[in-house]
Protein backbone atom coordinates (compact mmCIF):
# COMPACT_ATOMS: atom_id res chain seq x y z
CA UNK A 1 0.00 0.00 0.00
CA UNK A 2 1.59 3.39 -0.89
CA UNK A 3 1.76 5.70 1.69
CA UNK A 4 0.97 9.73 1.25
CA UNK A 5 3.70 12.84 1.74
CA UNK A 6 7.26 12.36 2.50
CA UNK A 7 9.62 9.42 5.02
CA UNK A 8 11.13 10.94 7.95
CA UNK A 9 14.23 10.61 6.00
CA UNK A 10 12.84 12.47 3.20
CA UNK A 11 11.77 15.55 5.80
CA UNK A 12 15.22 15.49 7.42
CA UNK A 13 17.03 15.68 4.19
CA UNK A 14 15.13 18.51 2.51
CA UNK A 15 15.28 20.30 6.13
CA UNK A 16 19.05 20.02 6.34
CA UNK A 17 19.37 21.10 2.51
CA UNK A 18 17.20 24.00 3.57
CA UNK A 19 19.11 25.04 6.79
CA UNK A 20 22.49 24.86 4.45
CA UNK A 21 20.89 27.53 2.08
CA UNK A 22 19.28 29.89 4.50
CA UNK A 23 23.56 29.89 6.46
CA UNK A 24 24.65 30.11 2.87
CA UNK A 25 22.68 33.35 2.52
CA UNK A 26 23.41 35.12 5.82
CA UNK A 27 27.07 34.49 5.48
CA UNK A 28 27.08 35.93 1.38
CA UNK A 29 24.33 38.84 2.56
CA UNK A 30 26.84 40.02 5.30
CA UNK A 31 30.33 39.51 2.88
CA UNK A 32 28.33 42.00 0.61
CA UNK A 33 28.90 45.98 1.43
CA UNK A 34 26.49 48.15 2.67
CA UNK A 35 27.42 50.14 -0.84
CA UNK A 36 29.52 49.67 -3.87
CA UNK A 37 32.50 50.82 -2.45
CA UNK A 38 34.80 53.41 -4.73
CA UNK A 39 37.02 51.08 -7.39
CA UNK A 40 41.01 51.48 -6.77
CA UNK A 41 42.06 54.48 -8.88
CA UNK A 42 45.62 55.58 -9.71
CA UNK A 43 45.90 59.34 -8.24
CA UNK A 44 48.45 62.10 -8.58
CA UNK A 45 47.92 65.73 -6.87
CA UNK A 46 49.19 69.38 -7.57
CA UNK A 47 48.76 72.91 -6.29
CA UNK A 48 50.05 75.63 -7.88
CA UNK A 49 50.85 79.06 -5.97
CA UNK A 50 51.16 82.06 -7.93
CA UNK A 51 53.06 84.44 -6.00
CA UNK A 52 56.19 82.31 -5.71
CA UNK A 53 55.91 80.46 -9.01
CA UNK A 54 55.98 77.30 -7.37
CA UNK A 55 54.37 74.09 -8.40
CA UNK A 56 53.46 71.20 -5.56
CA UNK A 57 53.32 67.47 -7.60
CA UNK A 58 52.62 64.42 -5.52
CA UNK A 59 54.06 61.14 -7.20
CA UNK A 60 51.31 58.54 -8.54
CA UNK A 61 49.25 56.55 -5.56
CA UNK A 62 47.02 54.35 -5.72
CA UNK A 63 43.28 55.08 -3.96
CA UNK A 64 39.91 53.38 -3.57
CA UNK A 65 38.20 56.68 -2.92
CA UNK A 66 36.42 59.04 -4.84
CA UNK A 67 38.04 62.07 -6.55
CA UNK A 68 36.44 64.87 -3.85
CA UNK A 69 37.75 63.04 -0.78
CA UNK A 70 41.11 62.45 -2.50
CA UNK A 71 40.65 66.78 -3.91
CA UNK A 72 40.22 67.16 0.39
CA UNK A 73 42.35 65.37 2.15
CA UNK A 74 45.46 66.90 -0.49
CA UNK A 75 43.68 70.68 0.88
CA UNK A 76 44.36 69.41 4.40
CA UNK A 77 47.68 69.07 3.84
CA UNK A 78 48.52 71.76 2.23
CA UNK A 79 46.91 73.95 4.50
CA UNK A 80 48.68 72.00 7.22
CA UNK A 81 51.85 72.88 5.74
CA UNK A 82 50.86 76.78 5.38
CA UNK A 83 50.93 76.22 1.44
CA UNK A 84 48.02 78.96 0.50
CA UNK A 85 47.10 77.79 -3.38
CA UNK A 86 43.80 78.87 -3.01
CA UNK A 87 41.60 76.96 -5.73
CA UNK A 88 44.61 76.25 -8.16
CA UNK A 89 45.12 72.58 -6.72
CA UNK A 90 43.31 69.23 -7.72
CA UNK A 91 43.85 65.41 -7.89
CA UNK A 92 43.92 63.47 -11.07
CA UNK A 93 43.04 60.00 -11.50
CA UNK A 94 43.22 57.09 -14.15
CA UNK A 95 42.92 53.71 -14.13
CA UNK A 96 46.24 52.59 -15.30
CA UNK A 97 49.83 54.20 -14.10
CA UNK A 98 50.59 55.23 -17.64
CA UNK A 99 47.24 57.33 -17.94
CA UNK A 100 47.92 58.61 -14.92
CA UNK A 101 51.47 60.25 -15.86
CA UNK A 102 51.11 61.27 -19.16
CA UNK A 103 49.14 63.88 -17.10
CA UNK A 104 51.69 64.63 -14.43
CA UNK A 105 54.12 65.31 -17.41
CA UNK A 106 52.06 67.57 -18.78
CA UNK A 107 51.93 69.76 -16.03
CA UNK A 108 55.14 69.52 -15.48
CA UNK A 109 55.81 70.81 -18.57
CA UNK A 110 53.31 73.27 -18.01
CA UNK A 111 54.79 74.75 -14.96
CA UNK A 112 58.51 74.90 -16.73
CA UNK A 113 56.93 76.91 -19.43
CA UNK A 114 55.56 79.08 -16.95
CA UNK A 115 58.88 79.31 -15.11
CA UNK A 116 57.54 77.45 -11.90
CA UNK A 117 59.68 75.73 -9.31
CA UNK A 118 58.36 72.49 -8.90
CA UNK A 119 58.43 70.75 -5.56
CA UNK A 120 58.06 66.89 -5.32
CA UNK A 121 56.07 66.59 -2.36
CA UNK A 122 55.99 63.09 -0.15
CA UNK A 123 52.09 62.97 0.35
CA UNK A 124 49.51 60.10 -0.77
CA UNK A 125 46.00 59.39 0.13
CA UNK A 126 45.55 57.38 3.74
CA UNK A 127 41.85 58.26 4.48
CA UNK A 128 42.59 61.46 5.87
CA UNK A 129 38.70 62.13 5.55
CA UNK A 130 35.36 60.77 5.94
CA UNK A 131 34.42 58.20 3.23
CA UNK A 132 32.15 59.66 0.56
CA UNK A 133 29.87 57.03 -1.52
CA UNK A 134 30.18 57.34 -4.82
CA UNK A 135 26.38 57.06 -5.66
CA UNK A 136 25.44 59.96 -3.12
CA UNK A 137 25.70 63.51 -2.86
CA UNK A 138 26.21 65.35 0.40
CA UNK A 139 24.67 68.04 1.94
CA UNK A 140 23.11 69.64 5.15
CA UNK A 141 19.99 71.78 5.78
CA UNK A 142 19.22 75.35 8.15
CA UNK A 143 16.90 77.35 9.05
CA UNK A 144 18.75 80.60 7.90
CA UNK A 145 17.86 83.77 9.47
CA UNK A 146 14.13 82.96 9.82
CA UNK A 147 14.07 82.68 13.94
CA UNK A 148 14.89 85.99 15.30
CA UNK A 149 17.79 84.76 17.55
CA UNK A 150 18.50 81.04 16.28
CA UNK A 151 19.75 79.20 13.15
CA UNK A 152 19.15 75.59 13.59
CA UNK A 153 21.49 73.24 11.27
CA UNK A 154 21.53 69.57 10.38
CA UNK A 155 24.08 67.11 10.42
CA UNK A 156 26.01 66.36 7.47
CA UNK A 157 23.97 63.71 5.33
CA UNK A 158 23.73 62.10 2.03
CA UNK A 159 21.32 61.06 -0.38
CA UNK A 160 21.33 59.61 -3.81
CA UNK A 161 21.92 61.47 -6.68
CA UNK A 162 19.15 62.62 -8.54
CA UNK A 163 17.37 62.79 -5.63
CA UNK A 164 18.83 65.93 -4.00
CA UNK A 165 18.25 69.00 -6.70
CA UNK A 166 15.01 70.23 -5.91
CA UNK A 167 13.67 67.98 -3.58
CA UNK A 168 11.27 69.30 -1.35
CA UNK A 169 10.63 66.89 1.22
CA UNK A 170 13.98 66.81 2.47
CA UNK A 171 13.35 70.66 3.72
CA UNK A 172 9.78 70.16 5.31
CA UNK A 173 11.28 66.62 7.16
CA UNK A 174 13.92 68.80 8.67
CA UNK A 175 11.38 71.81 9.87
CA UNK A 176 9.26 69.16 11.21
CA UNK A 177 12.13 67.63 13.12
CA UNK A 178 13.13 70.82 14.49
CA UNK A 179 9.18 72.50 15.28
CA UNK A 180 8.30 69.31 16.82
CA UNK A 181 11.76 69.27 19.12
CA UNK A 182 12.51 72.76 19.77
CA UNK A 183 9.17 74.25 20.32
CA UNK A 184 7.90 75.40 16.79
CA UNK A 185 10.03 78.64 16.98
CA UNK A 186 8.64 81.77 15.53
CA UNK A 187 9.09 82.17 11.67
CA UNK A 188 10.72 78.63 11.08
CA UNK A 189 10.89 78.16 7.60
CA UNK A 190 8.96 81.21 6.63
CA UNK A 191 10.20 83.35 2.93
CA UNK A 192 13.04 82.11 1.22
CA UNK A 193 15.94 80.24 2.42
CA UNK A 194 19.61 81.15 2.49
CA UNK A 195 20.43 79.32 -1.20
CA UNK A 196 20.67 80.84 -4.31
CA UNK A 197 17.67 79.81 -5.48
CA UNK A 198 16.02 79.99 -1.68
CA UNK A 199 16.66 76.54 -0.75
CA UNK A 200 17.13 75.67 2.88
CA UNK A 201 19.21 72.48 1.88
CA UNK A 202 22.67 72.85 0.27
CA UNK A 203 24.01 70.27 -1.65
CA UNK A 204 27.45 70.32 -2.20
CA UNK A 205 29.38 66.72 -2.74
CA UNK A 206 31.70 64.66 -0.58
CA UNK A 207 31.27 64.42 2.93
CA UNK A 208 34.38 66.86 3.24
CA UNK A 209 33.39 69.41 0.99
CA UNK A 210 29.99 69.78 2.98
CA UNK A 211 31.85 69.85 6.79
CA UNK A 212 33.82 72.84 5.61
CA UNK A 213 31.30 74.45 3.80
CA UNK A 214 28.62 74.18 6.80
CA UNK A 215 31.41 75.14 9.20
CA UNK A 216 32.08 78.52 7.29
CA UNK A 217 28.32 79.33 7.36
CA UNK A 218 28.18 78.79 11.21
CA UNK A 219 30.84 81.35 11.44
CA UNK A 220 29.19 83.40 9.40
CA UNK A 221 25.95 83.76 10.74
CA UNK A 222 27.57 83.30 15.04
CA UNK A 223 27.09 86.30 16.95
CA UNK A 224 26.35 87.90 20.14
CA UNK A 225 22.68 87.91 19.25
CA UNK A 226 22.17 84.52 17.15
CA UNK A 227 22.99 81.02 18.37
CA UNK A 228 24.05 78.22 16.50
CA UNK A 229 21.85 74.81 17.30
CA UNK A 230 23.13 71.89 15.67
CA UNK A 231 20.69 69.58 15.85
CA UNK A 232 21.95 66.51 14.74
CA UNK A 233 19.20 66.00 12.18
CA UNK A 234 19.34 63.23 8.94
CA UNK A 235 17.52 62.94 6.20
CA UNK A 236 15.76 59.60 6.23
CA UNK A 237 16.50 58.35 2.71
CA UNK A 238 14.33 55.20 2.92
CA UNK A 239 10.93 54.67 1.18
CA UNK A 240 7.41 55.27 3.04
CA UNK A 241 4.75 53.37 2.47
Amino acid sequence: MHTLGRSPHQRMHRKSIAIFLCGALAACMAAIPAYAAPMTMNFYCMANVSQTHTRYITAIFPAAAIKGDVINAWRLYLESQNINAGEQLTCDAGVSVADVQGRMDTSRQSAADLKSRVVEVDWKFAGQVPASEPDKVYGYCQSGTSVVSTTYFSDVFGVPVGQATSNPEVAKAFFEYVGTTYGKPAGLGIGAGPGPNGEWCAWIGSIAEVERDKATTEGKLKSATRQIVETGWRYDVTPRP
